[in-house]
């Protein structure tokens, strides 16, 4: 793997250093969060789609595998338990991509 963490443990809690934390997340990494989740992308901008993911994967809320031959998913990114509730809290508030909103 590269410089990203493995352990999304250990990466959320780095981000998570009390009760009172903040997580800031763009517009592109919340598409993407969402992307992941429902294992879609209606973007042709794959270089935005990775560049979140990767973020997101820095900040323990998705994780990285390795391409499985023969697969038919389009990406190699799985949202990790910190990732669902993250996503899920944002469509709780209301903030989630709508599903007329153009992607990037």
């Amino acid at each position: 793997m590269s410089e990203l963490s493995t352990n999304w443990q250990q990466a959320f809690q780095s981000f998570t250093t009390s009760t009172a934390f903040a997580m800031q997340l763009s517009h592109a990494q919340v598409r993407a969060l969402d992307a992941i989740k429902n294992d879609t992308w209606q973007g042709n901008d794959y270089h935005m789609f990775y560049a979140s993911a990767r973020a997101l994967q820095r900040r323990g809320l998705v994780e990285f595998n390795r391409p499985v031959k023969g697969e038919s998913r389009s990406w190699i990114y799985r949202l990790i338990p910190a990732g669902e509730l993250v996503l899920d809290l944002i469509f709780l508030a209301g903030a989630g991509p709508q599903s007329d909103e153009a992607a990037p």
